[in-house]
């Protein structure tokens, strides 16, 4: 049966213990239906990659491509090999490789995927120091981001802008 979440990670020379504790905030979701399709965008950390996600029990394939891959690339790669192992039903989530997730962020997402109707999520992030001291609460606060920004802008142009 197939997962309800493929999981997207491109892997390009990570950090040993960064990454170890990455993999585990994958593997600590609260939705345990999910696979995680780890793109070896460096060609060379596929048993790094593999050894830390079997030591979290972390459901897993690694895909590995014949040449190395900018990120655009590997998230194209790890896309398509996602695809496959997927069903009508099964979400999509991408990772990327500087990632902490809270143990309902997966959980969260596809219930507001099925409240809303919507077909694509974006979440919010709090940004941390390479120790994990909080430095800001929220990204999109700290960019400015507007909630909706195309409202926004439709609005504005509608006012004769």
């Amino acid at each position: 049966m197939p997962p309800a979440v493929v999981i997207v990670l491109p892997v390009f020379r990570p950090d040993k213990g960064h990454f170890a504790q990455q993999i585990n905030s994958i593997a600590r979701q609260t939705l345990a239906d999910t696979l995680t399709v780890l793109v070896i965008a460096d060609t060379e950390s596929a048993d790094l990659a593999h050894d830390l996600a079997s030591a979290a029990g972390l459901s897993h394939v690694i895909e590995t491509p014949p040449n190395p891959l900018d990120a655009p690339r590997a998230v194209e790669a790890g896309l398509f090999a996602a695809r496959a192992l997927a069903g009508p039903d099964t979400l999509f989530a991408l990772c990327d490789q500087d990632d902490m997730w809270h143990p309902d962020r997966l959980a969260r997402g596809q219930a507001a995927l099925a409240a809303s109707g919507a077909a694509l999520a974006h979440g919010d992030a709090r940004l941390v120091d390479a120790e994990g001291a909080l430095l800001h609460p929220s990204m999109f606060r700290y960019e400015g981001r507007q909630r909706r920004p195309g409202d926004a802008r439709h609005s504005r142009s509608q006012g004769g802008d």
